[in-house]
């Protein structure tokens, strides 16, 4: 008599055999035509990338003289294969003004592909970055001496005229400032359209922000003015300051389009176009007028490249222009907007049409 249930077995051994080769196919298929994972690993191994830093351009005043140029900066660079096993630690460290701990803590985090997600120890990864002329000569005299260490060249912005120095006491500052600036503004954007809804317009919230940011900045210059500058408050009122104009950096193209709909409300006649055009227009002659203001006024107030120590005329216009003349426009931006009661107008006519 025939087993049938031993002849059904072929069939579900068969079936499996199917569906394990079915699913071999399908990933062999997806690593070889839509993945590129693989791709990206074998080539990490096979080729170096060298990044080339482009030099921007030099900046001159209106009388030629120069105002902003370009450093040269240099990046060490690590292949973990070559180092590994055959390096003077010590030396190195010594060369490049480090400590023992500071160089195993930055090897660690090279490795660790969370940090770094594009190591490999076949090929070139950042060890230190943007080191100056003097720690570069130190180093490349005795680079022979540490296997798998290279040299990166690139360029970095430098300052011919140190503005800031005179009255935040230290140039570097400049770099500081700019983040107190920037991160806030960046952090009014992201919530804009959050407090635009909820204040139900942009009008309560851009005069309300700006009027805040034109406290701040006349809080700044109060900390400028007292003694030497108190630096710490000035950046503190500074980053409030920017967080109070974010708001209006990030509606201002919705409120330009909001006069061009009361335009079409009350003459019947689209403008956005020449708006957007003429707001455009405004930013780049802004930019082009102050930029020739700042060089008149300097030079009005006998500015000195030569100099070590600037007249007073000068710190005293420095003063102005940094501490004074933005808490003004401030206060006359908060002004014009106070004024600008659009969509208040808008609302008012669409309700008069319905009726």
């Amino acid at each position: 008599m025939k087993d049938f249930n031993l002849d059904n077995r072929r069939y579900v051994i068969g079936g499996v055999a199917v569906i394990i080769v079915t699913i071999y196919i399908i990933r062999l298929f997806t690593f070889q035509l839509l993945s590129d994972d693989y791709r990206k690993s074998a080539d990490s191994n096979a080729f170096l990338k060298r990044i080339e830093f482009p030099s921007r351009g030099v900046i001159r005043d209106r009388n030629g003289k120069l105002l902003v140029f370009n450093q040269p900066a240099y990046d060490i660079m690590v292949v973990m294969n070559e180092a590994k096993g055959r390096l003077d630690t010590l030396d190195l460290c010594q060369t490049l003004g480090i400590t023992k701990e500071y160089f195993i803590k930055r090897m660690d985090e090279i490795k660790d592909r969370n940090k770094n997600p594009g190591y490999s120890r076949f090929t070139q990864q950042l060890f230190m970055s943007q080191i100056n002329d003097k720690d570069y000569s130190v180093f490349y005299e005795k680079m022979f001496r540490f296997p798998g260490f290279y040299v990166q060249k690139r360029t970095v912005r430098q300052y011919e005229y140190p503005y800031a120095a005179h009255i935040l006491g230290d140039k570097n500052l400049f770099g500081v400032f700019s983040w107190a600036i920037n991160i806030p503004l960046i952090i009014a954007l992201v919530f804009t359209p959050t407090l635009v809804a909820k204040m139900h317009g942009m009008y309560k919230l851009n005069v309300g922000s700006y009027a805040l940011a034109t406290v701040a900045r006349a809080l700044v210059a109060v900390a400028g003015y007292t003694g030497s500058g108190d630096v710490k408050m000035m950046l503190l009122f500074t980053a409030i300051a920017a967080l109070g104009q974010g708001p209006w950096q990030g509606d201002m193209n919705a409120v330009i389009a909001s006069c061009s709909e009361y335009t079409w409300l009350t003459k019947h006649k689209r403008v956005d176009g020449t708006m957007y055009s003429c707001t455009s227009l405004g930013v780049k002659m802004g930019g082009g007028l102050g930029t020739a203001i700042t060089g008149w006024l300097l030079a009005f107030s006998n500015y000195d490249k030569a100099l070590a120590v600037q007249p007073e005329s000068c710190i005293n216009m420095l003063k102005l222009m940094y501490l004074v003349i933005p808490f003004v426009l401030d206060a006359i931006i908060t002004f014009i907007l106070s004024r600008m009661k659009v969509e208040e107008a808008n609302d008012k006519i669409r309700a008069k049409m319905k009726n």
